[in-house]
């Protein structure tokens, strides 16, 4: 079984995994590049069989709630950094707050 914690926390590639950077996916225009270091489903022949089906419900979920909603980073809570635990094998950000708006 491939170390997926290894491939996404690996500092050659990442330079500093631990920090929360969603800017390291884009290009200049601000436009998402695919990575090949990103494989949260795995590969090959342990690929994760329900992976069309979690990346189609994704979709649906976040295409509604960005419909209806704004989402904006709460200027006292900062941008969330990513959180080491050792009882588990993915890292999760700290706790913060985020301000969630109606379109309507």
């Amino acid at each position: 079984m491939a170390n997926l914690w290894w491939v996404h926390n690996d500092p050659k590639i990442w330079g500093d995994p631990d920090q929360f950077r969603p800017e390291r996916h884009l290009d200049e225009d601000g436009r998402f590049v695919k990575s090949r270091y990103v494989i949260p489903f795995a590969v090959g022949s342990r690929r994760c069989l329900g992976e069309l089906l979690a990346r189609d419900l994704c979709f649906l979920f976040w295409a509604f709630f960005l419909q209806k909603f704004t989402f904006e980073s709460d200027p006292l809570s900062g941008i969330p950094t990513m959180e080491k635990d050792p009882r588990s094998m993915v890292d999760g950000p700290f706790h913060f707050m985020v301000r969630i708006k109606s379109r309507d």
